[in-house]
């Protein structure tokens, strides 16, 4: 009997600790799940577009020295291609793909950049393409001339600023009257503090939901993003790298707030971070503002699948309200993109054996250009 007795007890002991470990693990994880999803507004569920094409043909379009090319920025005019290595910049005609100089040398002299810049974007003014940089180590940032520069074969400047206010920096987007937008990195949260910036005043962005809330329990880069804005329509597009998401918002508009998610829920943060570097999710991976929409690439596997360069990707299309409008599926690795004011496609992959730069034609995002949102 007493053999019995102590085999009884020793179950129903087991039983207990069995049942505290299964109310310990529903208490943690309930917790570790709570509020673990970034929401900026209305969230909008994405299952399908309502129009699909999938690429068959690219033309590789060759540039001179392409070797180490890991990104590019272009206009109508000029590509712009960015190295690890100096010149981090070499610009070619966009009509005829041929080199027209390389810039930005690494270096300790007053024009010189001690690292890589960021930031780097290319637009049209309406005497010239203006490549634009920031210095974070100097916190200087630059408006580089292109027209003058190739002439000249050396950097000529329209506009340098430096300020303590380019301490911290993560992005930078002018937007118009001397109105610049500012993505802070927050250390301490591992979010990023928005303000706009006009002279030496600048004000934050309010009604933007969880977005910069504490986030420091997780893994930096966990919210990094890709960011856009959108002059026609006046609305900020915030890609996620790492999240199945995009968040759109107004500056003049503060109820005009919202979440996109393609897909029928959000990454979960805690989830995530959880994965390991190996299996976190690659979302999105290049953005564009495109008339009144955004143009977004979307890659969406784990790390460890997306190294191997045997996927495809996404390029989506929604409206500044965030209605989908298109998805075109690219049969390879591609890392970044530009569409030109005609529709055409630029797609450039370091994926795969060698730097290589496609162009194509799609009618469906020709004729969408023509469309007025």
């Amino acid at each position: 009997m007493k053999s019995s007795r102590n085999l009884h007890d020793h179950c129903f002991k087991n039983r207990l600790l069995v049942t505290f470990s299964l109310v310990c693990a529903l208490i943690f994880g309930s917790c570790t799940t709570k509020n673990a999803t970034v929401e900026c507004g209305e969230v909008t569920y994405i299952s399908t577009f309502p129009e699909n094409v999938h690429l068959e043909s690219l033309r590789p379009l060759k540039l001179y020295g392409m070797e180490g090319m890991v990104d590019f920025k272009a206009d109508d005019s000029i590509i712009v291609g960015i190295f690890q290595q100096s010149p981090f910049l070499k610009i070619y005609s966009m009509n005829s793909a041929a080199p027209l100089g390389e810039f930005i040398n690494k270096g300790q002299g007053p024009d010189d950049f001690t690292a890589m810049p960021s930031n780097i974007s290319v637009r049209r003014s309406p005497t010239a393409s203006v490549v634009s940089m920031l210095d974070y180590r100097k916190n200087r940032y630059f408006e580089m001339n292109a027209e003058a520069s190739v002439k000249a074969q050396h950097e000529v400047y329209d506009t340098v600023i430096e300020s303590p206010s380019f301490k911290g920096v993560r992005y930078i987007i002018p937007i118009n009257n001397g109105d610049t937008l500012f993505w802070d990195d927050n250390y301490w949260t591992k979010s990023f503090n928005r303000r706009m910036g006009s002279g030496s005043e600048t004000r934050s962005i309010s009604n933007l939901g969880n977005l910069e809330a504490d986030w420091s329990e997780y893994e930096d880069n966990m919210l990094s993003m890709l960011v856009a804005y959108n002059h026609e329509s006046g609305i900020v597009a915030e890609a996620m790298t790492h999240l199945n998401q995009i968040n759109l918002f107004s500056l003049s508009d503060s109820t005009i707030r919202k979440t996109i998610c393609v897909g029928d829920k959000l990454s979960n943060v805690a989830e995530e971070d959880g994965y390991g570097r190996r299996k976190r999710l690659i979302a999105y991976q290049g953005i564009q503002p495109v008339k009144d929409m955004f143009a977004l690439l979307y890659v969406g596997m784990r790390e460890a699948d997306y190294i191997k360069a045997e996927h495809g990707t996404q390029l989506q299309f929604f409206s500044s309200a965030g209605e989908p409008l298109l998805c075109v599926s690219i049969p390879l690795p591609v890392n970044s993109f530009f569409i030109d004011s005609t529709g055409r496609l630029y797609l450039f992959s370091s994926m795969e054996e060698t730097e290589t730069m496609y162009t194509c034609d799609i009618e469906e995002v020709k004729r969408l250009l023509t469309i007025t949102i």
